[in-house]
């Protein structure tokens, strides 16, 4: 477990209750990772009772969310939770609307022209039209144990 992990266990279990974005953005990978925005938003999406507003949740939440950026978290675990934090609309399958608005969080310089471009490559991949929705199972597809690593080992 990194440092900083322990450090603010101990500080807000101390202290707080909650933690924001803004405590999370501070440290080592996570400022810098658009992705943690969306993160943050799943994680008041599965805990509206821990949610202090949009912008805190409670810390044993966070904590526990946050777990799918561990090295050792069995990958079958971070493919479930990037289907969550793909499925905007939390409808059980990924629309085409869904995967733009993902790939604006994931590519917020890119042109809107551009982020469709990607998204269409993904439903073409699976010849599916833009009308048509991907299953939990193609996406986990789209993301093998290396791929997995890359995004979402930020704790060693």
């Amino acid at each position: 477990m990194t440092t900083w992990y322990i450090a603010l266990a101990k500080k807000k279990s101390a202290t707080e209750e909650t933690v924001t974005i803004e405590d999370v953005e501070r440290f080592p990978g996570f400022g810098l990772n658009p992705f943690v925005s969306r993160v943050f938003e799943v994680i008041v999406e599965e805990n509206p009772s821990s949610a202090r507003g949009s912008d805190e949740v409670l810390v044993e939440d966070l904590f526990l969310l946050l777990s799918v950026f561990h090295a050792n978290t069995d990958i079958t675990f971070k493919q479930e939770y990037m289907f969550k934090c793909v499925d905007a609309d939390r409808d059980g399958y990924v629309s085409f609307g869904d995967l733009t608005y993902f790939y604006s969080i994931l590519f917020p310089i890119k042109k809107a022209d551009e982020i469709g471009l990607r998204a269409q490559l993904v439903f073409d991949s699976f010849k599916l039209m833009a009308t048509e929705k991907l299953s939990s199972e193609q996406i986990a597809s789209l993301f093998d144990q290396a791929s997995m690593n890359k995004r979402f080992d930020l704790i060693k």
